[in-house]
């Protein structure tokens, strides 16, 4: 079990949740109690997801009886050796669908190729069931530094653009070195390649796309961790993502002492309770962290604490800026639901876009949380079953064919008509459709024009006000704003749904435009710009966008689609903060990320304004410092005034689809 545990901890769940390096399982009771909808997203969806996982990746005794498993320890060009399980279907009397000669599919993991050993047969790769049908060759490999294989781990390891000499080394290289190794030395390949995974492992295959091996046709990275300073996992435009963070680093990443090994040391044990809340608000400032967990055992939070700002050290590792002339196809998947990468796939996708090459670019986003694209039939008594339907469809119709179609030689592919190679190159599920039918654009965002709804002195208004004024909360780091209600002891995921009606929260300002006469449809990126004084010198600004039913004077709920926090000293520029100015009118701009749903005719658009969102978001003391170097006394109230008006014109920009 221990295995699969260690795939859901890198796919569906997510990596936060769960320290299960070390063949442990941790749950909790805050975390046990999480519902919505009637759905329990505590040990029901935990026990559900280990049972898909091991359905998903395992299929029982089959695995034995159809494959077996060579172990390689693949030298890389420096000299350092990575232990690469792959699964090589048994030669059999084959249906006319299996060929003789199979196609490979590969994972390139940090969390570990369990279980280690030529007689373990039980790979944890998250292909779906046609793979195996199929009879793919599956690769599983612990990237350098990690479980089996030798050298040192480096997190989001930099890519090298340009090389010192031969032997210098990459995670694209040892793509490069893993691939030539594996088509001239695995038995029954047919030469063609194919990288997948989610999560980390998706950026690994992320990472992938830029390797130029002929034998690599196809990769999918899934929610990437594509920039984990501007909107991935860790940081959202430098605001720190303080629960995510600190417990995925007290439980991943621990320097190494001695060589290889199926297990790896936690960094520290977080005793966080049942509330969260509470926990981190009593920690205090962030140097705590590393005063009484870390103690200097985790080698990336140090680097989090040096690197404040967007310098090189996080440019490096932003995996956009690396994208240009990519050959293999490629498609990008994420989740319109995921608290983790969502800004990855989409980041990507555009970056290729920008700078093509020779590979095909595709973009699916779809009505999930983090992984759950590969959710199964069995997941309906723990899921809504629009979201499980829309995963089999994915699976199906897109993810097996976009590979099939690469993979195998033409004569060879089962994928007929629907192949994904038609030219549309985006596949996108509108959030208020439950039909489970996707969109099929050539480009994502498809053509849009901007409906901008302006701050007025009645809520939101479609046209610039002409009376200025503001609309005014306290902001105190003391007592910050939760980001879900209620006593919560894991980072939950329910606040990304849009189906959850939140109340209104002291510290908060709700703003609601008059009801709509006509359906509107928003695909694209939302824009945000702000027009604020502060009494403070620093401050958040954390804009959620969604909808209000109901009486236009009742402000005590609203379904937010998309939310997202600003740190103003970057408001300016992403390496160089600058102080607000206190009193003064400061203008902060920035973008949430992409929506797809249509507003029904009767509906209120809503945005609410806030400057904590904890402890999701950490703190800001609200005076301008390094906030990783902040003391108790910088921590302080501040008075937070969103203006409108003509020299003030603060708005959200929605992309309506162009036929609206």
């Amino acid at each position: 079990m221990a295995s699969q545990l260690r795939w859901f901890q890198a796919g569906c769940l997510g990596d936060q949740y769960i320290a299960m390096q070390y063949g442990g399982l941790q749950t909790n009771a805050g975390f046990a109690r999480l519902n919505h909808r009637g759905y329990d997203f505590g040990m029901r969806w935990l026990v559900g997801f280990m049972l898909v996982t091991v359905s998903v990746v395992a299929h029982g005794q089959d695995w034995a009886a159809h494959y077996e498993k060579l172990e390689y320890r693949i030298p890389m060009r420096d000299g350092v050796k990575l232990y690469t399980a792959v699964y090589v279907p048994k030669v059999e009397n084959a249906s006319p669908l299996v060929d003789k000669s199979h196609p490979i599919l590969m994972e390139r993991t940090p969390y570990g190729c369990h279980p280690y050993g030529t007689k373990q047969v039980s790979p944890h790769f998250g292909a779906s069931k046609q793979f195996f049908d199929n009879r793919y060759i599956i690769v599983n490999q612990d990237v350098r530094g990690r479980f089996m294989s030798e050298g040192d781990f480096e997190d989001v390891r930099p890519i090298k653009e340009h090389r010192s000499g031969p032997t210098d080394a990459d995670e694209v290289t040892d793509t490069y070195d893993t691939i030539e190794f594996l088509v001239h030395n695995v038995p029954r390949n047919n030469g063609r390649v194919g990288i997948a995974g989610i999560s980390y492992p998706g950026g690994y295959a992320a990472m992938a796309v830029m390797c130029t091996h002929p034998a690599l046709k196809a990769v999918s990275p899934q929610a990437p961790t594509g920039d984990w300073w501007r909107g991935d996992d860790f940081h959202h435009n430098g605001a720190l993502m303080l629960q995510d963070c600190v417990e995925f680093f007290s439980g991943f990443g621990a320097k190494r002492e001695g060589g290889p090994s199926e297990e790896e040391r936690p960094t520290a044990s977080i005793p966080r309770g049942d509330d969260a809340y509470d926990f981190y608000l009593k920690l205090g400032p962030l140097s705590n962290v590393d005063k009484l967990y870390f103690k200097g055992k985790q080698p990336f939070w140090n680097n989090v604490a040096k690197h404040p700002n967007y310098d090189a050290f996080w440019q490096a590792r932003s995996l956009p800026q690396h994208i240009r002339n990519v050959q293999p196809d490629v498609l990008w998947v994420g989740g319109w639901y995921d608290a983790e990468d969502q800004y990855g796939p989409l980041a990507c996708y555009r970056a290729m876009k920008a700078r093509p090459g020779k590979g095909s670019n595709g973009l699916v986003m779809g009505p999930w949380f983090h992984g759950c694209w590969h959710l199964s039939e069995a997941d309906k008594k723990d899921y809504p079953a629009w979201m499980v339907d829309r995963a089999s469809l994915f699976k199906e119709t897109i993810e097996f064919p976009f590979f099939d179609g690469r993979l195998r030689a033409d004569s060879l592919s089962r994928v007929g008509q629907h192949d994904w190679l038609d030219g549309t190159d985006a596949t996108v599920f509108n959030t208020s459709d439950e039909t489970g039918q996707s969109n099929r654009f050539p480009t994502w965002p498809p053509k849009t024009a901007p409906f901008r709804l302006y701050v007025a002195p009645n809520g939101l208004a479609m046209k610039r006000p002409v009376a200025s004024g503001s609309f005014t909360y306290e902001s105190d780091p003391a007592k910050p704003v939760p980001y879900y209600p209620g006593m919560l002891a894991s980072r939950n995921t329910a606040y990304m749904l849009p189906e959850k009606m939140e109340p209104e929260e002291a510290g908060t300002v709700t703003l609601v435009a008059p009801k709509l006469d006509y359906d509107v449809t928003v695909a694209g990126p939302l824009e945000v710009d702000l027009y604020v004084k502060s009494t403070g010198t620093d401050a958040d600004f954390i804009v959620r966008v969604g909808e209000l039913q109901g009486s236009p004077t009742l402000l005590s709920s609203v379904r937010f689609h998309r939310s997202d926090v600003m740190r103003a000293k970057y408001r300016g520029s992403l390496t160089n903060p600058t102080p607000l100015r206190p009193g003064k009118v400061e203008r902060v701009r920035f973008r949430l990320n992409d929506v797809f749903h249509t507003f029904k005719n009767g509906t209120r658009l809503a945005v609410r304004i806030q400057s904590s969102w904890f402890p999701l978001v950490d703190r800001n003391p609200q005076t301008f410092c390094d906030i990783y170097q902040a003391r108790p006394q910088d921590f302080v109230k501040a008075t937070q005034s969103i203006l409108y008006g003509p020299e003030t014109p603060t708005s959200i920009t929605l992309p309506l689809l162009s036929s609206q």
